[in-house]
């Protein structure tokens, strides 16, 4: 089954764009625009916790449709380096464990010049469609 990243609203709000994807690896981008920052001029925490989840979300998708869907149940994300507007980030997520129930997965997010700006990992929870 192929991701038809044109049925994710949510993305094409963001500009969230998917770049690549292996079974239980996937590459996302989005370009930070101001739309997207905080009341300091910097890339919102909420838009970077989006691009994480989905890139999460997308690489326990990758190993587990059509048979199994996933849910996030748990996130944890550290924030390493502020982003400006015009800034093209890249979430880089994989697989850790999948399981019969759970999946656990881990992301990173880099900025254009391959500064670690955000790390995540996450918990998704696994059932029958």
């Amino acid at each position: 089954m192929d991701l038809n990243v044109k049925e994710l609203p949510y993305w094409q709000l963001l500009g969230i764009q998917l770049k690549e994807m292996t079974p239980g690896q996937v590459r996302l981008t989005m370009r930070v625009r101001p739309e997207l920052t905080q009341s300091a001029g910097l890339l919102h925490g909420g838009a970077t916790a989006s691009l994480i989840d989905s890139a999460m979300g997308t690489a326990v998708w990758s190993l587990n449709m059509p048979s199994r869907r996933g849910v996030t149940v748990e996130m944890k994300i550290n924030y390493i380096t502020p982003v400006v507007p015009g800034d093209e980030l890249e979430a880089e997520a994989r697989v850790i464990h999948n399981g019969s129930t759970l999946a656990v997965c881990t992301a990173e997010v880099k900025n254009r010049e391959g500064r670690l700006v955000s790390y995540g990992m996450a918990t998704f929870m696994l059932f029958k469609p």
